[in-house]
């Protein structure tokens, strides 16, 4: 993380035809970033396999033990646990021979192509100053964040990591992911690290991701700098009040009550999650809204919400299509012209809520983030609300509680 830096180009040609080419004669992947869901679901899996197998060792004594845990060999791959037991906490796998599947299901011995195929889509074209190039950003920051990067040489990709920080309270994140080496153009080894715990600071998280924005942001001209904000209105901050709207109330809210209003999903998923609990997701046109949810259904918590059209009004009356400065207008602004890093400070100390984020998406847009916490039936949750624009005018509205 901390050797990422300047970013120039990289001419694109060859790995253009190799994406074309070579992503078709191997592991078909979709694009997207590695999620934590993927993890755990892999999780799962790799244990109840190592259960069920004998591993080609016996991991009881000091020479199993290592940084990353208990060593259990197998044909393929090495599972590191916590303790001497397959039953015990997954902390780390290495997979090191053809035909390994890694969460993503990308295998050991697959061409490159597979992983700029899976991972480059915010820069297909592999642009970078010769050493490293981002590969993509998802900042859903206090809650959560994604990132890629590669390191190549050449025409020759030498390694890649996927990071994911998830929140676990007191300032603390996840430093989990997957990390690719690889050598004549193919994966040679899959590392999966970071199950067992480890954790990071915030602070830590932040400057990851503003570098990586900023890598990003030169792919694509967006070389914003935060001049602040001076004008100050007096409207609310973003509160309580604001999660009932839509005939809506996010943190009551349960699918049968959307049904009512909107009509039944034209898509459900259902996902075990981490802490025994189920996560729903329903799409409608232009709604999407995720659930945790007990297995009993004695507990419904809404946790996400996107809106992606102009039909539905979101908080503070807020809709896809309106402009940068009107949508600003609805929210506080203190006009003390404050900078956070790369962004505006609305209002509050961008660390604790209650606070507002004017900042750039990386990418030619404009985030702007307000964060309030709210009681909802389970408990205090923190509440994110983020406002994406591209060319000023808003196009998605997203809230997370956690």
């Amino acid at each position: 993380m901390k050797m990422m830096r300047r970013l120039t180009a990289l001419v694109a040609g060859l790995f253009g035809m190799m994406l074309a080419v070579g992503a078709l004669a191997e592991t078909m992947v979709a694009e997207g970033a590695l999620t934590l869901n993927q993890l755990e679901s892999w999780i799962r899996t790799m244990r109840q396999n190592a259960v069920s197998q004998q591993p080609l060792n016996t991991p009881v004594g000091e020479e199993s033990l290592t940084a990353d845990g208990y060593a259990f060999l197998f044909d393929d791959h090495t599972l590191y646990f916590e303790e001497p037991s397959a039953g015990s906490h997954l902390q780390a796998a290495v997979l090191t021979d053809a035909g390994a599947a890694d969460p993503r299901g990308i295998c050991v011995g697959d061409d490159q192509a597979v992983l700029l195929a899976a991972y480059g889509w915010q820069n297909p074209g592999l642009m970078g100053d010769g050493t490293f190039a981002a590969l993509y950003l998802e900042n859903e920051l206090p809650a959560d964040a994604r990132w890629a990067w590669a390191i190549y040489s050449g025409e020759e990709l030498l390694s890649v990591q996927c990071a994911i920080h998830s929140a676990l309270g007191d300032g603390q994140y996840t430093d989990m992911g997957i990390r690719y080496q690889l050598q004549g153009g193919r994966v040679e080894r899959i590392e999966v690290y970071g199950l067992g715990g480890a954790a990071i600071a915030a602070s830590d998280v932040l400057a990851n991701l503003q570098t990586v924005s900023q890598l990003l942001g030169q792919l694509s001209g967006d070389d914003r700098t935060a001049e602040g904000r001076w004008q100050a209105n007096d409207a609310a901050p973003f509160q309580t009040a604001d999660l009932r709207f839509a005939g809506m109330d996010f943190l009551t809210l349960n699918d049968q009550d959307v049904s009512l209003l909107y009509g039944d999903p034209l898509f459900t998923d259902v996902m075990p999650d981490a802490e025994g609990l189920l996560y729903l997701t329903t799409l409608r046109d232009g709604l999407s809204i995720g659930y945790l949810e007990s297995t009993d259904g004695t507990m419904v918590q809404a946790q996400s919400m996107t809106i992606t059209t102009p039909m539905m009004e979101g908080p503070r009356g807020l809709r896809v299509g309106m402009p940068l400065e009107e949508a600003l207008g609805r929210m506080r602004c203190d006009g003390s012209g404050q900078v956070l890093g790369s962004a505006n400070l609305l209002y509050g100390d961008g660390q604790a809520a209650p606070y507002g984020l004017e900042e750039s998406d990386g990418m030619g847009g404009t985030v702007l983030r307000y964060l309030c916490e709210a009681e909802g039936p389970n408990g205090l949750l923190t509440v994110t609300l983020y406002l994406s624009f591209q060319e000023d005018l808003l196009t998605e509205i997203y809230l997370y509680a956690w």
